[in-house]
């Protein structure tokens, strides 16, 4: 599933692409994605001017010139190709759903093999009350989301530190793969318990560590382009490399990349997601769930 770095590299590329220009066209090929398209779906887009790009957590917002804002998320492998507006590249490729026509003569094509993606519409006013994003904290990149905020939001929690980072109401955007990486970056077992951490005697300096650890290894997947594993891609057709740099993810068995570290990365399932680890060199805060 696409995470924050995936979905903000595609609404940077869209933003480039086409901020500022009139939608001209929709050609919608189906009548849903994971759930119905709203009514009237491209009357309320055609003619329209973007005035600009959002997004919350891993949703896209695209802002309209006539109050509406295009909510769009990726889903498990959803995708943006950006074609110029040519005869050729008006051929449908292969599960494309929906296909917007620019202005400035671009074809955009939503493209989703398993269809978990979805689009929707809301008012511009009702946009922090709509029930997809309401719920949402803070964004993992914004400074709300501080060593402070973490330790207060998680000190009821019991669950363990790793399934904390990906529920999306205490903080948005992050996904299974970054949730190990920074982990591993920051030292902190997945099986540590919030209580635990918590309680730890030096449990400011690890929220501080953690924060700060989530916040790198995001921006440093943003600057790869993201991470290319099987569905992922610019919109521009380019390949994300940040897999390349994974220290644990996917490294199942491998010899650990920390220098003086002769631990092996273990994979383990935690509530149904699959957690990648160096038993080693990352340190169990007390409590183990």
């Amino acid at each position: 599933m696409p995470e924050l770095p995936e979905v903000e590299i595609i609404k940077r590329s869209l933003c480039k692409a086409i901020d500022k220009q009139s939608i001209v066209d929709v050609k919608q090929n189906r009548l849903n994605l994971r759930f119905p398209f709203p009514l009237n779906f491209i009357d309320k887009l055609k003619g329209s001017s973007i005035t600009s790009f959002g997004r919350k957590a891993k949703y896209i917002l695209i802002y309209l010139n006539n109050n509406y804002v295009l909510i769009i998320h990726l889903g498990m492998s959803g995708n943006f190709l950006i074609q110029k507006n040519t005869p050729d590249d008006d051929k449908n490729i292969k599960h494309t759903h929906v296909v917007f026509y620019t202005s400035n003569n671009l074809i955009i094509k939503y493209i989703d093999p398993r269809r978990f993606g979805l689009m929707d519409i809301a008012k511009v006013s009702e946009i922090n009350q709509h029930r997809l994003l309401k719920n949402i904290g803070p964004d993992a990149l914004s400074n709300e989301f501080n060593a402070k905020y973490l330790l207060k939001k998680i000190t009821n929690k019991k669950c363990n530190i790793k399934t904390a980072l990906l529920d999306q109401n205490i903080v948005g955007g992050i996904g299974n793969i970054y949730a190990s990486e920074a982990l591993y970056h920051s030292r902190i077992s997945p099986h540590t318990s919030c209580y635990g951490i918590v309680n730890y005697e030096d449990s400011k300096n690890n929220m501080k560590r953690l924060v700060k650890s989530v916040k790198f290894i995001l921006n440093k997947a943003i600057e790869a382009g993201g991470s290319t594993i099987s569905d992922h891609r610019l919109p521009n057709g380019d390949l994300g490399y940040f897999q390349n740099e994974f220290n644990v993810y996917n490294c199942e068995s491998k010899k650990c990349n920390r220098k003086h570290c002769s631990g092996i990365i273990k994979k383990i399932k935690q509530s149904g997601r699959s957690t990648f680890f160096c038993d080693s060199c990352q340190e169990l805060q007390d409590h183990e769930i």
